[in-house]
């Protein structure tokens, strides 16, 4: 094949905060590349465009939480985006922080339970045993007779 019209593929990185989370966005635009079946007809379809064939352009968008692993990679090789990219470990940072503060707290306070099928579970004598996970959600409840 003979290329008339071809182009590099360009890849970057964007990071951005959302919901207490580091997004990082990995773009790859791959441009319209023009083939023809030899040189000769490459001229021909270099001035007229008559032979040969036209691919789109290609654009690969990848979307996911970044680490922060990632972003040091990316202070190394985009050294112009030090400080965006330092606010953006700060802000990852704090928010893990202030996420275990929140699990601590839940699991430090009480959990309404309501018995929404009591006759299932019977009449007296009965005592419902409710464990948390580590986040203070209900993690399981049992029913044990007394």
């Amino acid at each position: 094949m003979y290329k008339l019209i071809t182009s590099e593929p360009t890849s970057c990185a964007r990071y951005m905060a959302v919901n207490g989370k580091v997004i990082k966005m990995l773009f790859t635009i791959k441009g319209t590349e023009i083939f023809t079946a030899d040189a000769r007809l490459g001229k021909i379809a270099e001035n007229a465009l008559i032979a040969g064939s036209v691919t789109p352009t290609s654009v690969d968008i990848k979307v996911g939480e970044a680490t922060e692993a990632d972003l040091l990679a990316a202070q190394k090789s985009h050294p112009g985006k030090m400080l965006e990219l330092e606010k953006m470990i700060s802000y990852m940072k704090a928010c893990k922080e202030t996420a275990k503060e929140a699990a601590a707290k839940a699991a430090q306070e009480p959990i309404r339970v309501e018995i929404t099928n009591a006759r299932e579970v019977g009449g007296t004598g009965k005592i419902i045993e409710v464990s948390r996970n580590g986040d203070g959600t209900i993690a399981a409840a049992t029913v044990r007779q007394v």
